[in-house]
């Protein structure tokens, strides 16, 4: 069984550890510098709660959660353990800075979402030329764990930190928008939230099942002078789907700036 160690236990770190813990393919550890956390989750969890130097000695793959600043003032102490694979998912990191820092080949870099906290983030994963296919296997197998594994060049990186890391708050709020939009109409907030989110799974299954483009499916709905021709010409007019490319293009810029400042 393959010892996974975490550094790292914030949002998504703890999230992993939740979602990996009650698998057997696993042993899981991991450490944070908030050592009363650390061990409130291994007790919760049945993972094991154990300081820095064990971890690193101990661990197969060991997994870095901490955010971009943090790292660099652990590459000292992390290039000193040999023999391992890393996964990292501090945002902006390249493989190349990795490799160099780490003094090491098997590299994973990957991107998750928040919905990691329920076992439905969408993850992208690139891995070093290096890797080999043993240690890919337990990468995506481990990521499996917590939503589904998009394999991904990391030059496509930004692009996908845009449409689902950043994305995924502007469906936050177009939930809320929408959830609002019924309140305004009558009913509660609760109720209204409850059926925008339902319509939008269901809007989903339907892209994904049919295999039908989005516009074609929209069209299916607008009938001749109806409600739905009517909310379409709205978002229309003030340039609904030129502000959602924008909005990627903004977030997608902003990660290659990121990235760019943390090499």
């Amino acid at each position: 069984m393959k010892k996974i160690g975490i550094i790292g236990i914030g949002n998504i770190g703890s999230a992993i550890v939740r979602c990996v813990a009650p698998r057997s393919e696993f042993f899981l550890q991991h450490c944070d510098i908030d050592q009363a956390l650390a061990d409130a989750l291994a007790e919760e969890t049945g993972s094991k709660s154990v300081p820095l130097d064990r971890l690193l000695e101990t661990s197969d793959i060991i997994v870095l959660a901490v955010k971009p600043q943090v790292l660099p003032s652990l590459y000292s102490r992390l290039s000193e353990t040999t023999g391992k694979a890393w996964i990292s998912m501090a945002a902006g990191i390249t493989l190349d800075t990795l490799r160099t820092h780490l003094k090491a080949t098997s590299i994973a870099r990957i991107m998750p979402n928040i919905a990691a906290s329920i076992g439905r983030s969408i993850t992208a994963i690139a891995f070093t030329p290096q890797s080999d296919a043993s240690f890919r296997a337990d990468a995506e197998k481990l990521i499996g764990s917590f939503g589904t594994v998009f394999p991904l060049d990391e030059g496509l990186f930004g692009a996908f930190t845009a449409i689902s890391g950043s994305a995924i708050a502007a469906v936050f709020q177009f939930l809320n928008g929408m959830a609002l939009g019924g309140v305004k109409e009558g009913l509660s907030y609760r109720a209204a939230l409850d059926i925008i989110a339902e319509t939008c799974l269901s809007a989903v299954h339907l892209v994904k099942e049919s295999g039908i483009h989005p516009e074609q499916l929209a069209s299916q709905v607008c009938s001749p002078g109806g409600t739905a021709i009517e909310m379409i010409a709205l978002l229309e007019n003030r340039s609904f789907k030129g502000t959602l490319i924008d909005c990627i293009g903004a977030a997608s810029r902003r990660s290659r700036t990121l990235e760019a400042n943390v090499r």
